[in-house]
């Protein structure tokens, strides 16, 4: 059994990139046992790209930026798409406190996973969604990364030089912001399941 305020909870981190895998990071460090689910015709994306040495071997197990958000985390590997993956994901459910995805909308929807289908299995599961545009809304099916939402919030037209255009910063703010407030989230569903009962 893990060591930490919350060493009796269970989360299914189904998200990639910062974001969403910072969320339950902190609630691995906090002592949770996180099992990190993905597809292996769709892995994490942060499992490639600049930060990953070519040494030829296991490179999907390289990237330093899919490490570090990923410490202390169990994984496995199930194809949503097959009905017999689904009932483990959902024999899965039924034994976590959490489960936190960052698809748009449509992606757990398609995938029969939405929270009603979740809670049809375990009435007392958390579930935080993080689509980057919201659940709703006529945005809510556009893709976006941490850059996308610094632009949208207008963060990039408040940096760069005088008479410059507006500039990215080399790293985002919504990434750690969502993450954080994530795991704060999950903190207080948490004290309110205790309190009411109810996810």
């Amino acid at each position: 059994m893990l060591n930490g305020i919350l060493k009796n909870i269970r989360v299914i981190d189904m998200s990639m990139g910062w974001a969403g895998p910072l969320v339950s990071m902190l609630l691995a460090d906090f002592g949770a046992q996180v099992i990190k689910v993905e597809a292996r015709g769709h892995l994490d994306w942060w499992r490639s790209g600049v930060s990953t040495p070519d040494t030829g071997k296991k490179p999907y197990e390289q990237s330093s930026l899919f490490n570090t958000v990923n410490r202390n985390k169990y994984g496995v590997t199930l194809e949503l798409t097959d009905p017999r993956c689904r009932e483990m994901l959902l024999s899965l459910v039924d034994l976590s406190d959490v489960v936190i995805e960052n698809f748009t909308p449509r992606v757990m929807k398609n995938l029969m996973l939405g929270y009603p289908v979740l809670t049809k299995q375990n009435p007392e599961i958390i579930m935080v969604s993080m689509p980057a545009f919201g659940l709703n809304g006529s945005m809510k099916d556009y893709l976006g990364v941490g850059t996308t939402i610094d632009c949208m919030a207008g963060i990039a037209s408040l940096t760069g030089y005088e008479k410059g255009g507006p500039r990215l910063q080399p790293n985002a703010y919504g990434d750690p912001v969502g993450g954080l407030n994530g795991a704060i989230a999950v903190m207080m569903a948490l004290r309110h399941r205790a309190v009411t009962g109810k996810g």
